[in-house]
């Protein structure tokens, strides 16, 4: 199959979140299929990347009734598997993915995109759409009756809100706003993509349940109950190239389930960038998060006030995001120096670190479409603490006492208390030596590979493409 993939960011070229790791790792999947994969995605970098070639098609694109132009970048990233990144460096390269005027930007990026199914030499079977973000092109393609369309939706919560009258003065006629009006539904980007989309999925089977419901569909559940299809869940796989604790250059030591002595390096090298106590023996929990109440962090706080004053344990935070939850993480780690350290921002080589170094791995998420963090956590022998939703209720089985089955510590409720709990219960099981490294070298074992998530995207493919030619 001759697939069109688009995405606003593609790593490892430019990342923002979880996004970027599908899109970087997915495409290179359904490619070693065998299958023709075009990746699509703004030129977010201040140059175009190196062995990159610039295409004579030229993108005409009608914006307020003005013409403005776009260009094609081309870099081959293995057999079967191109990068395609459009060039309109007023609204692009920026070097970075998002910005505050992601409205005007991705509205440009969704009308040229949607004509790249129709340059000669381009002919899709199938053309799959990732979040809001393109959501405009997936309306264009299926108005001109292209390729079927699949869209997925990592992250629900982003919708890029417009008001029909931006609408029709910057794109044009927008027959759509009955079906907002009537769903009481403010017009969207998202919305539009579930309406006019084929299939819809998301990104792992218990969120494809949770994100039909008015819980956890932020406003647009009366547009996916006016879907005929439901919705696909398929499970987000991980690049086991990339993350591979045994060749990972980030970390300080290397090691494997066979070497699991060699994370003590690995930790102390940790706790010693945060000025933490090196030697002590005491559990290392960890996070990589995004500072903001979907990730947890408005149960984690109180959880951690009456936690870190017993506990025997150290913690490493590393993320940044809203200024409420970094004011009260710092006044924590004030308080609790010796068993807390905290980094703002995001390190691609901390974030090794923490998941190569630290023993547990906490996602206390109020939701989680997808994860990525528990299963990184696990390829590199940290055990996972997760709330029970979403993509982390699929990947991740409570431990029983003696730890011998289940991969991770699980927690339901949504409060500072069943967290807290969880964390006193990962705390104790801990002191298991013998039982906490066969627990490692088991979750090490796991495989969450993009191995079966390709080959369920390819069996939805090849569905959609057969549904449009009847």
């Amino acid at each position: 199959m001759e697939i069109l993939f688009a995405a606003a960011e593609v790593s490892p070229f430019f990342k923002a979140g979880g996004l970027a790791d599908v899109a970087g790792s997915l495409p290179l999947a359904m490619a070693r299929l065998g299958h023709t994969v075009r990746l699509v995605a703004p030129l977010n970098l201040a140059e175009p990347p190196p062995g990159a070639s610039l295409l004579p098609n030229r993108l005409d694109i009608t914006v307020a009734g003005r013409h403005e132009a776009a260009s094609l970048w081309q870099l081959p990233l293995e057999e079967r598997a191109t990068l395609y990144l459009i060039d309109c460096p007023h609204y692009f390269r920026r070097g970075h993915v998002y910005d505050e005027d992601d409205l005007e930007r991705f509205t440009r990026f969704s009308l040229a995109l949607a004509q790249l199914p129709y340059l000669p030499g381009w002919k899709p079977d199938v053309f799959h759409a990732n979040d809001w973000h393109v959501c405009l092109a997936v309306r264009e393609v299926s108005n001109a009756g292209g390729p079927p369309v699949l869209l997925t939706v990592h992250n629900v919560q982003y919708q890029g809100h417009f008001s029909p009258e931006w609408f029709e003065f910057t794109v044009g006629t927008f027959p759509e706003a009955e079906i907002f009006h009537q769903n009481r539904v403010f017009p969207n980007m998202l919305g539009l993509g579930l309406i006019q989309a084929q299939t819809v999925s998301t990104v792992s089977h218990t969120f494809a349940r949770e994100i039909v419901t008015p819980e956890f569909a932020h406003g647009e559940e009366t547009l996916f109950a006016h879907r005929q299809r439901p919705v696909v869940g398929i499970l987000n796989g991980l690049d086991y190239d990339d993350f591979n604790p045994a060749a990972d250059p980030m970390l300080a030591v290397l090691f494997d389930s066979s070497s699991l002595e060699e994370r003590a390096v690995n930790k102390s090298v940790l706790q010693a960038w945060v000025g933490l106590p090196q030697g002590t023996g005491l559990p290392l929990l960890g996070m990589v998060t995004r500072l903001v109440e979907q990730k947890g962090l408005d149960i984690l706080v109180p959880a951690l006030e009456r936690f870190l004053l017993g506990a025997e344990a150290q913690l490493i935070i590393l993320g940044d995001g809203e200024t409420r939850y970094k004011d009260e993480l710092s006044c924590l780690a004030g308080i609790y120096g010796n068993k807390m350290g905290v980094v703002f921002g995001f390190d691609e080589g901390m974030a090794r670190l923490i998941y190569g170094g630290c023993d547990v791995f906490i996602m206390p998420s109020s939701f989680e479409p997808g994860g990525l963090g528990q299963l990184i956590s696990m390829r590199y022998g940290a055990i996972p603490l997760v709330r029970h939703t979403g993509g982390l209720a699929d990947t991740v089985t409570d431990l029983t006492e003696d730890l011998s089955q289940g991969n991770g510590f699980v927690f339901r409720d949504y409060t500072p208390e069943t967290l807290e709990a969880a964390l006193d219960r990962a705390v104790s099981s801990f002191a298991l030596r013998e039982e906490w490294i066969r627990l490692q070298r088991r979750v090490m074992g796991l495989d969450f590979s993009w191995g079966a998530s390709a080959r369920d995207y390819e069996a939805l493919y090849r569905i959609m493409v057969e549904g449009s030619r009847k």
